[in-house]
């Protein structure tokens, strides 16, 4: 692959830019907070150059939440669970998914609990039909289903496990953000422990039994 342009870098730099401004408002007061106008002002520019990035401002929301689904779906992505029984690869798993989110954490306060229905459509899990097209979720069926056919796990419904282990670890990780929690040492024990407590409902008490 050829390396970017002058002329392509410039442009990448400059959404950047434009994404890094438009985020500030995001968090400060969600979808509805975000101007053009605004962000022109604060970044030196005229709306006009704006739009020559953006075509308006639901691309810039578009973009920005994509930017940070990306950052997401590689820190996912790293998450080396070899070797690992299917209770301690959901540990770490969460425990990187929650590293990361608690960098961003008024983002994703701001991008998880709003209604409005563009970004619903962006992070609604509670569709089974629709859930694995979320990187982190998808991961997450793979290593339940993974666990049932090493049979330390019940012959569970993989995509609904998923769904109710997500939202115990959704409202946790919420709490920690309101409430500012950063204790590494706090974190990993709510974490390690939910797992655990979800798992004894799920886990194979014997090969081949339940």
């Amino acid at each position: 692959m050829s390396a970017m342009s002058h002329k392509d870098q410039k442009r990448a730099w400059t959404k950047q830019v434009i994404l890094d401004a438009a985020e500030a408002y995001f968090i400060d007061g969600g979808k509805t907070n975000i101007s053009i106008r605004n962000i022109a002002q604060d970044i030196g520019y005229s709306p006009a150059n704006i739009y020559k990035y953006f075509e308006n401002k639901d691309a810039i929301i578009e973009a920005l939440i994509a930017r940070r689904i990306k950052e997401h779906a590689q820190v996912v992505a790293q998450v080396d669970t070899t070797g690992l029984s299917t209770q301690e690869a959901l540990k770490k798993g969460f425990k990187a998914h929650f590293n990361y989110v608690l960098t961003i954490p008024e983002h994703y306060k701001a991008m998880m609990i709003s209604d409005d229905p563009s970004l619903v459509n962006k992070t609604q899990m509670m569709d089974p039909n629709t859930i694995e097209r979320l990187p982190a979720q998808k991961k997450l069926i793979d290593t339940i289903k993974q666990g049932i056919n090493q049979q330390e796990i019940k012959p569970v419904d993989a995509v609904k496990t998923t769904q109710i282990l997500w939202s115990a670890m959704f409202g946790l990780l919420m709490r920690f953000i309101t409430e500012k929690i950063n204790d590494q040492a706090i974190i990993e024990s709510f974490i390690d422990d939910t797992v655990d407590m979800v798992f004894h409902g799920i886990k194979q008490t014997s090969k081949g039994g339940f």
